[in-house]
C-alpha cells in the first residue's frame, strides 16, 4: 500500500533558498497549508542535484523513487551503446539497469554493471582491465588481447557466458615470445558455455592458438608448427 501523506521531490535548481522555502511550505500540516498547497504532506526523501539531469536520468530517478516509496515495480531501461570505451585508469558504474554494447567495448579501466552487460566484442587495451558484471557475449563475438606485463594483458570478469562461436585475437608484437607457454587471457571462475566453436587467432603467427577453459578462466597456447621429414 502506498504511504499516505508523503511525497518525494527531485530538484536540480541552483537556488537552494527557494528550494528549502518550498520544502517548508509543503511540510506544514496546519489548515493554511491544506488550503494553499493541496494538503499537509511530509517529505519522504529529497534529492538535490547541482545541474539539470538529462531526460533519461530524470526518468530513472523517478522510477527508482516510485519503486522505493510507492511500491511500484521498477522497470529496467537498458543503456544501449553502439560503442563504449573505458580508458586506462577510467571507471564507470551503472546501477539498476543493464548495459548493451552493439559494437565493441574497449576496456582499459574498470566497468561495473549491477544488472548485467552484453557485448558483440570486447577489446582489452591495458593490463588490469576489469568488468564487474555478468557478461554475455553475442554469437560470433571477438575478444582482443594486446601485449601485457606477463606476455598478454589479462581481463578480469565477474562472470562470463560464452556463445557457441567466437574469435580470440592475441595481438602481440612478437608472437614467438609466447611459444611453449600457456598464457591466461580471462581471469574468471564463473564461465558458462564452451570454447569448442571458438578459434584463436594470432596476427603474424599463421598457426594460431589453442584455447582452453579452466576453473579460473580462459587460457591460450600457441600451436607449434609440425615438421614433416620425407625420407627416400
Amino acid at each position: 500500500t502506498p504511504p499516505l501523506g508523503r511525497f518525494y521531490m527531485v530538484d536540480a535548481s541552483p537556488t537552494a533558498p527557494q528550494i528549502f522555502n518550498s520544502i517548508a511550505r509543503y511540510s506544514r500540516t496546519d489548515s493554511q497549508n491544506v488550503t494553499d498547497n493541496y494538503g499537509g504532506m511530509r517529505f519522504a526523501e529529497l534529492l538535490l542535484f547541482k545541474a539539470r539531469l538529462p531526460e533519461r536520468e530524470r526518468d530513472r530517478v523517478n522510477r527508482l523513487m516510485r519503486a522505493k516509496w510507492f511500491g511500484d515495480a521498477y522497470e529496467q531501461a537498458p543503456h544501449n551503446f553502439v560503442r563504449l570505451r573505458i580508458p586506462v585508469d577510467g571507471t564507470m558504474t551503472v546501477a539498476h539497469d543493464p548495459v548493451a554494447v552493439g559494437g565493441t567495448l574497449e576496456i582499459g579501466g574498470s566497468l561495473a554493471v549491477s544488472e548485467g552487460l552484453s557485448a558483440a566484442a570486447i577489446e582489452v587495451t591495458a593490463d588490469g582491465a576489469k568488468i564487474d558484471a555478468a557478461v554475455t557475449l553475442a554469437d560470433g563475438a571477438e575478444l582482443v588481447f594486446p601485449e601485457g606485463e606477463n606476455g598478454v594483458a589479462v581481463l578480469k570478469v565477474a562472470s562470463l557466458a560464452l556463445p557457441e562461436s567466437g574469435v580470440v585475437r592475441i595481438a602481440v608484437p612478437d608472437p614467438d615470445s609466447l611459444r611453449h607457454q600457456k598464457v591466461k587471457l580471462v581471469d574468471c571462475d564463473d564461465v558458462t558455455g564452451s570454447l569448442s566453436g571458438w578459434r584463436g587467432s594470432v596476427p603474424g603467427y599463421p598457426c594460431g592458438a589453442a584455447l582452453s577453459l579452466e576453473s579460473d578462466g580462459i587460457y591460450a597456447e600457441l600451436i607449434n608448427p609440425r615438421t614433416l621429414l620425407f625420407v627416400r
